[in-house]
């Protein structure tokens, strides 16, 4: 998700690491959450956040092992790919930004 002030320019990025995305039985969209967070600054900035609700989930066994490892993974796969180019993510998503105004009009 951007975060954007009413100038049209990014403040924040929140990513969230999930295992799944899909539709339930209903039609409702649902994302299966592996607790673990990017906050992405358009400095380049990267605090990753809510470890300690990822090592919590894992010891409560909400999560398996191999799940705390994907969102790890994930994590790291991010920072090393398109996060390391901040430049580069901020015109991807402003691209995207305006192919969703295009599709709302």
């Amino acid at each position: 998700m951007a975060i954007m002030d009413e100038n049209g320019d990014i403040i924040l990025w929140y990513i969230d690491m999930i295992a799944s995305q899909g539709m339930d039985v209903d039609g409702v969209p649902y994302f299966d959450d592996l607790y673990l967070v990017l906050a992405v600054y358009p400095d380049g900035t990267i605090i990753v956040d809510d470890m300690d609700e990822l090592e919590e989930a894992l010891s409560k066994k909400d999560i398996t092992q191999e799940q705390f490892n994907l969102a790890i993974e994930t994590s790291h796969r991010l920072q090393r790919g398109m996060l390391s180019n901040i430049s580069s993510f901020i015109e991807y998503t402003k691209r995207c930004y305006e192919m969703i105004r295009k599709l709302r009009n």
